[in-house]
């Protein structure tokens, strides 16, 4: 088994990630007071696609370890769960932000000078950029892990499950 196109992979998650922690440094900071109005859709919208992008190319790096392709999907979901939570929780999170973010701008009217009078705003600001920030280091170390060759040869996972068999065998013949 070979590491199928994990530079490439990575690269885009890194450079995805690096667009998204750009967009989450500007886009709540703009010192223009007469933004056009569907600015904060287009930062939104991007950062929507670029974690999605994000979780697919995580599966695309999932599919190419030996545990995946031989059928045990079960193994890497358990292995790299962490990953999908943070990025399950970053979604909910960036959701509700960006949410109340457009309440204020469609509902409201409130321009993007006044946010930061917002409560509501504010506190949310601060939540979803310290929950990015775990989500970017997560990504990060993930794709790092990913790229240890264990997860693409088949040896280490037939000796881990080779020892199992022999310990459960062991244990039957033991309780007769």
């Amino acid at each position: 088994m070979t590491k199928t196109g994990y530079v490439t992979k990575t690269s885009l998650i890194y450079l995805l990630t690096l667009t998204d922690l750009c967009i989450n440094g500007f886009a709540d900071y703009n010192p223009l007071p007469d933004i056009e109005s569907w600015v904060p859709y287009v930062w939104i919208g991007t950062q929507v696609a670029i974690q999605i992008l994000n979780l697919l190319l995580i599966f695309l790096l999932f599919f190419s370890t030996y545990l995946f392709q031989v059928g045990l999907i079960s193994e890497v979901i358990r292995e790299f769960r962490a990953i999908l939570y943070v990025m399950l929780l970053y979604l909910v999170v960036y959701g509700i932000y960006a949410g109340v973010k457009l309440s204020l701008f469609a509902g409201q009217g409130i321009k993007q000078d006044n946010l930061w009078n917002e409560t509501s705003f504010l506190a949310l600001s601060i939540i979803q950029k310290i929950t990015a920030l775990g989500y970017y280091g997560m990504l990060l170390s993930t794709t790092l892990r990913l790229g240890e060759t264990k997860w693409y040869q088949r040896g280490p996972w037939v000796a881990k499950y080779a020892n199992l068999a022999v310990t459960a065998r062991r244990n039957l013949s033991e309780q007769k």
